[in-house]
């Protein structure tokens, strides 16, 4: 992904611009934009038995007040909110869990272990709740939704459907096609198999986008929509778990499918289908001209190179961040992928920069004098 996007920001660069199944509802029609020091949080509750009562963001600078935010119903998303740009701990309180149609006697509030949230300033984040809250001693019902969240907590893997946050990135970087649309999927469905993103052209040819397993979130693929339609399916099967012909995907836009719910009648699968926010790379005063023509002054070609040395620093705080992953067991097949391509990406941003360095500025023309008349008047 790292090595497409970034292919396409070289391009974009050199043009001078970077620019229900349960849908959700269509998105405001001005998206939320933050200030140079903020980022935009959002929350989703994809936990099916966990009653939410508040979640708290808290930094360890001292100018910071925590933000606290009150708790949402499962299968809601809430909108932005602007916070600082500022390293967090995210603190989620459970106040209750329900089991089937029934409220199991949990009464307390439940610990949650915190997670850290480093936001980007003008970047976007949705914070997902996710997993399951394992069943009070005092529930009684052994059928049903409950006695599958009891068995679900009897198995060798049990700790992966714990009740916890994912931090997922949001934004579209660089620009889609106008005949394209993005499309990645994040699996939230807690005891639910793999499954596959399919594309169906109109000619029946089926072609695999991504394969995802619970918990985890897929790269961008592209599709022209209208020359195919998409599915979701089990994985490696064409049994097909939801049809998203009628998802109403935006063409030059980035899109996110939430899969969330369980395999279970009470508590059914759903997807949420949203657009991502686009997030532009600043180079004021550089416009969009036709491809070939483009030529800059010296302070164009300055704000490139600024904006090429800003894109080095973040990718160089993301591989910092990589290498404090290495040490979480479990996750070191997917930093070391992630490190590739990381890599991948870095590589084509010092080729972009050579060729902005090599890129020969146009020097500004100064006004031409008026002219005289004929008697020097």
């Amino acid at each position: 992904m790292f090595g497409r996007t970034f292919h396409r920001l070289i391009m974009l660069l050199s043009l001078g611009a970077l620019s229900g199944v349960a849908f959700a509802a269509a998105p405001p029609a001005e998206q939320p934009v933050p200030d140079a020091n903020q980022a935009m949080v959002r929350f989703l509750h994809a936990a099916p038995n966990a009653e939410v009562e508040r979640i708290v963001l808290t930094s360890a600078e001292e100018n910071i007040e925590p933000q606290e935010f009150s708790g949402l119903t499962y299968g809601e998303m809430s909108e932005y909110v602007p916070i600082q740009a500022a390293g967090y701990e995210v603190a989620v309180a459970l106040a209750g869990v329900q089991s089937g149609d029934d409220e199991a006697a949990a009464g307390a509030e439940t610990d949650v272990p915190t997670v850290a949230l480093d936001p980007f300033g003008g970047e976007y984040y949705t914070i997902a709740l996710i997993g399951v809250v394992p069943p009070s001693e005092e529930a009684q019902e052994n059928e049903g939704f409950f006695a599958w969240l009891e068995n679900l907590f009897t198995g060798d893997d049990e700790d992966q459907y714990t009740f916890r946050t994912l931090i997922i990135s949001d934004g579209t970087t660089a620009a889609v096609m106008q005949d394209e649309a993005e499309i990645r999927i994040a699996h939230l469905a807690p005891g639910t198999d793999a499954v596959d993103l399919v594309a169906v052209r109109s000619d029946g040819e089926v072609g695999v986008l991504h394969t995802v397993g619970y918990a985890e979130v897929s790269g961008f693929a592209r599709i022209i929509p209208a020359e195919a339609s998409l599915q979701l399916r089990a994985a490696g099967s064409d049994a097909v778990l939801f049809d998203l012909t009628d998802a109403n995907l935006t063409n030059g836009r980035g899109h996110t499918i939430f899969v969330t719910g369980t395999p279970v009648e009470q508590v059914p699968l759903d997807v949420i289908v949203v657009p991502n926010p686009q997030i532009a790379i600043n180079t004021p005063g550089v416009g969009a001209v036709p491809p070939g023509s483009a030529t800059f002054d010296a302070t164009q070609m300055a704000m490139m190179r600024d904006s090429l040395i800003a894109l080095e620093e973040r990718l160089m705080a993301i591989g910092d961040r990589l290498a404090n992953l290495q040490g979480v067991e479990g996750a070191q097949d997917e930093v070391a992928a992630a490190q590739e391509e990381l890599n991948e990406a870095m590589e084509l941003l010092m080729a972009a920069r050579e060729q902005v360095e090599a890129q020969p500025a146009q020097q500004p023309v100064p006004p031409a004098e008026p002219a005289g008349d004929a008697d020097g008047g």
